[in-house]
C-alpha cells in the first residue's frame, strides 16, 4: 500500500469507524488507533519512520480526523466515561474486612497494595508489572511530615504517607 492509499484509507475510516453497537469511538480511541497505526508502520520489519500526525503526506486524513473530533464535540461524545468512585461505605468495609486486614502477612500485602493502587495509581492495573522497588521513593518534606513518592517514566505523583 502506498502512502497515498494509506491516507486515502485512513481519510475514509475516521469518520465510519463504529463499535459494534453502532456508536462513535470516543476522541481518545480513535487517536489511539492513529498511533497503532503508526506504531505498527515504524517497527520492523516495516520501519518506515512515519509521523501521521504531522507528515504532511496524511493531511487529508489529518484533516478528516480532525474534523470528525470538532463533530464529536459539537455533540458533546468527547468526554471521557469514567468509573464511578468508590463510595466512603464500601471503602469502610474493605478496610475493615479479613482481606486488608493487618493481622496476617497475606492481608497484610493486600492492604499496602490496594493504599499504593488507591492513591497513586491512575488507569486501574496498567504498569503494574513494571512496578520495581525502585518506584517507590521515601522523602521527608520541609515540613517534617513523612511522603511517599511513586516513580514512574509519567509525572510523579506524590500524597503523605499516613
Amino acid at each position: 500500500m502506498t502512502l497515498g492509499q494509506l491516507d486515502a484509507n485512513l481519510r475514509r475510516f475516521y469518520p465510519e469507524a463504529r463499535k459494534t453497537t453502532g456508536e462513535m469511538y470516543s476522541k481518545k480511541t480513535l487517536l489511539g488507533f492513529r498511533h497503532a497505526i503508526e506504531r505498527y508502520m515504524n517497527q520492523p520489519p516495516l520501519n518506515r519512520g512515519l509521523k501521521l500526525s504531522t507528515d504532511p503526506r496524511f493531511n487529508r486524513s489529518y484533516e478528516m480526523l480532525d474534523a470528525q473530533l470538532v463533530q464529536m464535540k459539537r455533540k458533546n461524545k468527547e468526554d471521557t466515561q469514567h468509573k464511578p468512585v468508590i463510595e466512603n461505605q464500601d471503602l469502610l468495609k474493605l478496610k475493615t474486612s479479613k482481606a486488608l486486614s493487618l493481622n496476617d502477612p497475606w492481608s497484610m500485602l493486600r492492604n499496602v497494595w490496594f493504599h499504593l493502587i488507591l492513591f497513586f495509581c491512575r488507569r486501574g492495573r496498567e504498569g503494574q508489572r513494571e512496578l520495581k522497588t525502585s518506584s517507590l521513593k521515601f522523602e521527608v518534606v520541609q515540613a517534617g511530615d513523612p511522603t511517599l513518592q511513586w516513580r514512574t517514566t509519567n509525572r510523579p505523583r506524590t500524597t503523605r504517607a499516613a
